[in-house]
């Protein structure tokens, strides 16, 4: 079968259907699973590196791990902060909320950029039919390296 059948095939609508059908289980089961994450791995490390930052503290050679304990979030062998300090002057606001709070805020941010990043590689493109970008929108959802970001609270910046 070459390339261009399968394509084809992928585009018809009940493939289409099942894709999505696919990326939405994929999502759902991700979305299950965030509540519990607010407090662990790379969200947790970008808070308490700019809260440190926020309150003067060099969060590059200062240990994390009393800082994170306090706010009530796992260092999780992140010891330093790992992000450049434009990033971490960027979350800084975030550090005004709780760390729950600024995790769902982050979480919107993050899942906003994703749709315009999509809208703008996918709608509207010569070349491209509604229905091979409704394709790719549901392989995008459905890929491993979106939801794992969403889980560990990643950037998508």
């Amino acid at each position: 079968m070459d390339s261009e059948r399968i394509a084809a095939a992928m585009r018809q609508p009940a493939i289409l259907t099942l894709v999505w059908i696919c990326a939405l289980l994929m999502l759902a089961g991700t979305l299950t699973k965030m509540p519990g994450q607010w407090h662990r791995r790379d969200f947790s490390n970008y808070y308490e590196s700019a809260w440190a930052l926020r309150h003067g503290i060099d969060p590059y050679s200062t240990d994390l791990t009393p800082i994170g304990a306090q706010l009530g979030l796992e260092t999780g062998g992140l010891l330093h902060a790992s992000e450049t300090p434009p990033f971490l002057l960027c979350f800084e606001p975030l550090t005004w909320m709780r760390p729950r709070v600024a995790f769902w805020i982050w979480t919107a941010i993050n899942f906003s950029a994703l749709a315009i990043a999509m809208y703008l590689l996918l709608a509207h493109r010569r070349g491209l039919s509604g229905r091979t970008a409704w394709l790719l929108a549901g392989l995008i959802l459905m890929s491993a390296p979106v939801n794992l970001n969403f889980y560990w609270g990643q950037s998508l910046c």
